[in-house]
């Protein structure tokens, strides 16, 4: 297997074991079980590699769409997914087991912010989704050429959007309501940054009104978290 494609897993891996032993270093504070621990790890991954091929499909198809046939993409993994798609899969199957999902989606949503940062740097390591030509910027080999640092600057802000749900966690503000916060807090940022980032395909970066896939894919988890947010307030009220 290629050496660069090896390091652009184990970092991906790196995420998910930094994500899963957080939740296992604050399990007791919020009353967590060993054995609930490794099934919510579980679970997790689950829901993440769930949430990842649904973008992959969805991503695929819009591409597909738009290029009116003629762009034929195969991704089988999107890590934006596991933001947008994954906590539902989670809320339906604690629903059935008629458990609170609150806390563990609260976990589960800095543990996933944390991994996407470390995926960011597999990213930067093996060279896809790089930025813009610029002349001070970092040599990327897939380009051949300097261009923005776009995965850096998105694994700085992943790390530090998870420090601030992480905070928010320990003095337990925004129970139950961190994996929305999450998604737009992560997804704002993230259509500004799409203006720095080179596509694969022409169509990619315009797909509807001039704006990339992945702002209108940042659109919709932001108005799905705005939708979230509301329905657990008026839950409250």
């Amino acid at each position: 297997m290629d050496k660069y494609l090896v390091f652009y897993y184990a970092c991906i891996g790196i995420g998910f074991f930094v994500g899963t032993a957080y939740l296992f270093i604050v399990r007791k504070k919020h009353g967590i079980s060993i054995r609930e621990a490794v099934m919510s790890s579980v679970l997790g991954l689950c829901a993440s590699l769930f949430g990842a091929m649904l973008m992959a499909h969805l991503y695929n198809a819009v591409i597909l769409f738009a290029s009116d046939g003629a762009v034929q993409a195969a991704s089988r993994f999107r890590l934006f997914g596991v933001l947008l798609f994954s906590p539902f899969l989670v809320k339906g199957i604690y629903a059935v087991g008629k458990k609170n999902a609150d806390t563990p989606l609260d976990l589960y949503a800095a543990g996933t912010v944390l991994a996407l940062g470390f995926a960011k740097i597999g990213c930067f390591g093996y060279g896809c989704c790089y930025g813009i030509v610029c002349e001070h910027g970092v040599v990327n080999r897939l380009a051949g050429n300097t261009v923005v640092p776009v995965q850096l600057i998105e694994t700085a802000f992943c790390f530090a959007l998870a420090a601030v749900l992480m905070v928010l966690i320990h003095r337990g503000k925004c129970v139950g309501r961190i994996f929305p916060v999450a998604q737009i807090a992560y997804s704002v940022p993230r259509f500004f940054l799409e203006f720095l980032r080179h596509y694969e395909f022409a169509v990619e970066g315009n797909i509807f009104l001039t704006l990339s896939v992945w702002q209108l894919f940042s659109v919709l988890t932001v108005a799905v978290g705005t939708v979230w947010l509301l329905l657990a307030r008026k839950k409250l009220d």
